[in-house]
């Protein structure tokens, strides 16, 4: 499921680059394509000998794009680096969490797939600029980099004065997390009030316009100091409604608000299935699969979602195609096992 989430609408091709064939082969391919992009273990392109210079002598528009945990120097440079990594040396891990708990992983892969995001508005960069000068070039990307690019605007003015402390869901008061009906472990909403207007608008649509008038939550200020008394307030509104419900009527009153979805929610959100978003796709082995579709919509650029291929499915047509190799000299490649 992994990979089927990953590599929808791809081709897939398998060459064995520690033979001296497979290395070939992605060298003759070089000069057919535009980008490459490699995010091996520190050392490995060097131990094949595929790099930079390599593939710009044979393309040199080539746009060649490097991915590494920490960079290809520094003091860290050789150490190997997975998403969770990255984020923990970012700072994410330590603002994640309750304000009196210990540091939280956080649940998305942003580490990856946000370098993922960054490689690729890296290459169309380069894409651009190549359109001007015909040249292309060589990009590095550090996930620590990115992580750290993301955490910008988070305790923005303690930044160089001292850590940013975990507050876990509390934003203000009443921003945070309520409990729902049924009170089952993901029956939650969350609400942000962002200023007097929201508060307002809250206190209308949850129908306590009392609260309005309470000297306790008569300014930001005072509301941030009762918080509890606040919370114990709005939860007595929150577990009388679903999240969803929750959800509807405070979104329906102007106040920005969401449930607490699950991944199975998600999944089958209303909102989502009616923009096409999640969608449905046949694949020779899995069969009906679910999967999300690119968020990014393009007037003129709608491609349809297809399932990813299997591994290797691709090889013999694009080398066929692109280097016009025959049936017998791709026998001949796999028998030496150069190709999969």
């Amino acid at each position: 499921q992994y990979f089927l989430n990953y590599n929808s609408n791809k081709r897939s091709i398998v060459l064995d680059l520690k033979t001296e064939g497979g290395r070939q082969l992605l060298l003759d391919l070089a000069p057919h394509f535009d980008a490459f992009v490699e995010n091996f273990g520190p050392g490995v392109i060097e131990q094949l000998n595929i790099g930079y210079e390599v593939m710009a002598a044979l393309n040199p528009g080539i746009i060649y794009a490097r991915i590494k945990g920490y960079g290809l120097d520094g003091p860290y440079a050789n150490w190997k680096c997975f998403d969770p990594l990255a984020q923990a040396a970012a700072g994410a891990f330590s603002i994640t969490g309750e304000a009196d708990g210990p540091p939280v992983k956080p649940g998305p892969t942003m580490a990856d797939s946000g370098t993922g995001m960054q490689t690729a508005l890296a290459i169309t960069a380069a894409w651009a600029q190549k359109m001007r000068t015909g040249e292309g070039q060589f990009i590095e990307i550090s996930m620590q980099e990115v992580m750290t690019m993301f955490m910008r605007t988070t305790g923005v003015t303690q930044w160089g004065r001292e850590p940013v402390k975990r507050k876990g869901h509390r934003g203000g008061a009443p921003t945070g997390m309520y409990a729902c009906d049924p009170a089952g472990p993901n029956d939650y909403v969350y609400m942000l009030i962002s200023d007097t207007r929201m508060w307002d608008r809250l206190c209308v649509a949850i129908e306590r316009t009392d609260l309005l008038t309470d000297p306790r939550f008569a300014s930001g200020r005072l509301r941030i100091a009762h918080a509890d008394e606040l919370d114990a307030e709005i939860a007595t509104w929150t577990r009388r409604h679903t999240k969803f419900e929750a959800m509807r009527i405070l979104c329906d009153g102007g106040v920005a608000a969401s449930a607490i979805y699950d991944t199975l929610e998600v999944l089958h959100d209303p909102h989502l299935r009616a923009r096409g978003f999640i969608e449905e796709v046949t694949h020779p082995i899995e069969g009906t699969i679910t999967l999300m579709r690119s968020p990014l919509r393009m007037s003129r650029s709608n491609v349809p979602l297809r399932a990813a291929p299997l591994l290797g499915a691709d090889t013999d047509a694009v080398l066929a195609t692109e280097l016009g190799l025959s049936e017998d000299a791709i026998g001949a490649l796999r028998a030496a096992g150069a190709i999969v």
